[in-house]
């Protein structure tokens, strides 16, 4: 009697664990690109390991996509599934925990059609069949949002367990929006802190309007501390707001897309609270925003002594190489028909202000308007190499030496005519001959050389700054590479 007790109680076990996966969101007709993807949940306590199971949509002459090794969903944890994707252009809106699109022969119908999950025997574990009609949610038929799972607790046969999702594109991999809480943040640097999901953020603090557009209403904001995108598709902001105009009490959700995040405004926020302010842009080099992009998101920053890698006109959405003294990057013409669009790109030097943005593609910084270029005219521009001189571990009375490179990427020639030192105990080619003249183009071989003597009283913190002469442009030309003082180490004899 107690092994029957036992085994009965085993099978009621397993069984109460298979339950515990849910199919929690389902994105079955995208905007734009039609990228189709299933969420399922393990609301369980248990890891359930997804070997063997499988699923297909609501036609049973179709072949299901059964689970190969490896796949499991943890605890109070969330499984996505890439079905299809129709643009070979555009990657998949994010990684997907299972990308079943090479394999997958079908893919979800934009009206009725059916998610059907089996487990490992085959079994029917959870089925959803859900329709573009009512009484299923319409916004999640090509507007933007998902159809998502009101509570994992629900029935999700039902309709009226699922909503189309606050937030467009949905929240993969993460809560869904059905299950948030208001929370206040101060400024944009805090509200970023935050993860995207079903919580709605108030942002107390005022934030001023760098750029907008029509495309799905969106609109840049910056304050003193960061940068965000407003994403609207859905038009909840009616106010009607100008470049410039500074905006409190903006209330939303955080998503992210194309490595962007994106704040998904719930109400409106009233009217402005300011006009005429101005956003002084952050001066950030190519090399910086390369490297670190995130701390630039959405920001408005200018770019100086930048040149354009070729020449033609401007188009929409098109992808531009640009160069600066530190690296090379990309300005992409992503604000459709603003007034430089089919204007000449720009001949040689110039500064321009733009907001830095990202897609599923890539990082990119783009200009509002012609007034954010700033024509500068033939100018040289250093470049030395290495940036950085590492000279390890010296000795007293030893001369180190660093092979490097001064080249002119600018358009006009390029005269150094004078050079400033760390210490004595630095040169330059043993103290190069000066004036430096470099054309166009060229480029002059130089040793970097360290010698200390005992004596010396040596600053490790110090810079080489090559001063240019450029008098004839009427700009300043100062030019310096440092020196790390981790890198310099003297050993006593």
């Amino acid at each position: 009697m107690k092994k029957s007790i036992f085994a009965l109680m085993l099978i009621l076990s397993v069984c109460f664990l298979s339950a515990d996966i849910v199919i929690n969101e389902i994105m079955y007709n995208a905007p734009s690109y039609d990228n189709e993807w299933v969420e399922l949940y393990n609301n369980g306590t248990s890891v359930v390991n997804l070997t063997g199971w499988s699923f297909i949509d609501d036609d049973s002459t179709h072949i299901p996509v059964v689970f190969p090794e490896g796949y499991e969903i943890a605890p109070d944890g969330y499984f996505t599934i890439a079905i299809y994707h129709d643009s070979q252009a555009v990657p998949f809106p994010f990684t997907p925990d299972f990308d079943a699109m090479e394999i997958c022969e079908w893919n979800l119908g934009n009206g009725s059609d059916g998610f059907l999950l089996y487990d490992d025997s085959n079994s029917l574990h959870d089925i959803v069949i859900y329709d573009d009609g009512n009484p299923w949610p319409t916004q999640a038929d090509g507007s933007g949002p998902t159809l998502e799972l009101i509570s994992p607790e629900l029935d999700n046969s039902l309709p009226e367990s699922w909503q189309a999702s606050a937030i467009d594109y949905g929240t993969p991999g993460a809560e869904n929006t059905a299950g948030g809480e208001l929370i206040y943040v101060n400024n944009l640097s805090e509200l970023r802190a935050q993860e995207p999901g079903a919580n709605i953020y108030c942002l107390t603090g005022e934030v001023v309007l760098t750029y907008k557009q029509t495309y799905r209403n969106q609109k840049y904001i910056q304050d003193d501390t960061a940068a965000i995108l407003i994403d609207d598709n859905s038009g909840t902001i009616t106010t009607e707001y100008n470049v410039n105009d500074g905006i409190s009490m903006i209330q939303g959700n955080l998503s992210a897309y194309g490595g962007m995040l994106q704040f998904v405004p719930t109400a409106d926020p009233g009217d402005a609270t300011s006009s005429g302010n101005v956003i002084e842009p952050e001066i950030v080099t190519l090399n910086e925003f390369n490297n670190d992009f995130e701390e630039y998101e959405a920001e408005l920053i200018k770019i100086e002594n930048v040149a354009f890698d070729s020449l033609g006109i401007f188009e929409n959405g098109t992808v531009y190489s640009i160069t600066d003294a530190t690296a090379n990057s990309n300005f992409r013409t992503t604000f459709y028909d603003v007034d430089y669009i089919g204007t000449a790109i720009p001949d040689g030097q110039i500064n321009f202000c733009g907001i830095c943005n990202s897609r599923t593609d890539g990082e990119f910084i783009t200009a509002r308007n012609l007034a954010d270029f700033e024509i500068l005219g033939d100018i040289p521009v250093l470049t030395i190499t290495p940036e950085t001189l590492d000279f390890g571990v010296i000795e007293y009375g030893t001369l180190y030496e660093i092979d490097g490179v001064l080249s002119n990427i600018g358009t006009a020639e390029l005269i150094i005519d004078s050079i400033t030192y760390p210490s004595e105990s630095f040169g330059i080619s043993e103290r190069i001959q000066l004036p430096i003249i470099i054309p166009v183009g060229a480029s002059v071989n130089v040793t970097f050389t360290v010698l200390v003597e005992e004596t010396d009283d040596i600053n490790f913190e110090g810079v080489y700054l090559f001063e240019g002469n450029i008098t004839a442009q009427e700009l300043p030309a100062n030019y310096t590479i440092e020196t790390e003082t981790a890198d310099i180490v003297i050993n006593e004899i």
